[in-house]
């Protein structure tokens, strides 16, 4: 009994409104640190296409995006529910809010002056998820929030199985950022064709085991090629 509330004290939206802040926020790590732009040809751009204004904005925004996964863990953990969900709220709004900004200035100033014979990368686009998710996280917890009487005293609203669940799917998240990051520095691969190399890596076999992944040896291929020009 102690484990499973009773159905009036389970709440979805907060469970649905994390799982979109930790998505966008590894979304949000990728368009910061991936290239903006590509050639057609080659499909590959340049880790320094972003002006410094935009690269700032784009900092921010991942920097929002962190504070909002972790106060939203706290909020799960029962750590001063009303105080971690009105940050959780701020930070995520102000995380799309920013990025929107680097996408608008990036798309209107910089790109076509400067790079008329590229198009926008795969990171680019990722963008448009990283200004959305966290609304519809906004969305969620404010929902919850005017949904629940005295909010205040009604704890996390979920099971001890959907904190732990959640505490480890954010470890798994900053697992996967953190081998991303070290592929990218070895292999001289982009953030993504690296995030995507991990995702595969730790899906099937772990980041020293083989891959049995179908699409596996395309993504080392993709790879290989962006390494060798």
């Amino acid at each position: 009994m102690g484990l499973i509330p009773e159905p009036e004290k389970l709440r979805r939206y907060p469970v649905a409104a994390a799982g979109f802040l930790f998505v966008s926020f590894l979304y949000n790590l990728t368009s910061t640190i991936g290239s903006w732009y590509v050639t057609p040809e080659t499909f590959r751009g340049s880790n320094g296409d972003k002006p410094a204004s935009v690269l700032v904005l784009c900092i921010i925004s991942t920097v929002c995006s962190a504070i909002a996964c972790i106060t939203v863990l706290f909020r799960f953990y029962e750590i001063h529910v009303l105080v971690t969900t009105m940050i959780t709220l701020v930070t995520s709004a102000l995380q799309s809010i920013v990025m929107f900004a680097a996408m608008l200035l990036y798309a209107t100033r910089y790109h076509f002056h400067t790079h008329p014979v590229y198009d926008y990368s795969g990171e680019f686009w990722m963008t448009i998820l990283v200004v959305v998710a966290p609304w519809i996280a906004f969305v969620f917890m404010v929902l919850d929030w005017k949904t629940t009487e005295d909010f205040r005293y009604k704890g996390s609203g979920s099971t001890r199985f959907q904190r732990k669940f959640l505490l480890i799917a954010a470890l798994n998240i900053i697992w996967i950022s953190v081998g991303s990051l070290i592929y990218m520095w070895m292999e001289k691969w982009s953030f993504l064709v690296s995030l995507y190399y991990c995702l595969s890596k730790v899906k099937n076999a772990g980041f020293d085991g083989d891959s049995h992944f179908p699409t596996f040896p395309s993504t080392c291929r993709l790879g290989t090629q962006q390494r060798s020009k």
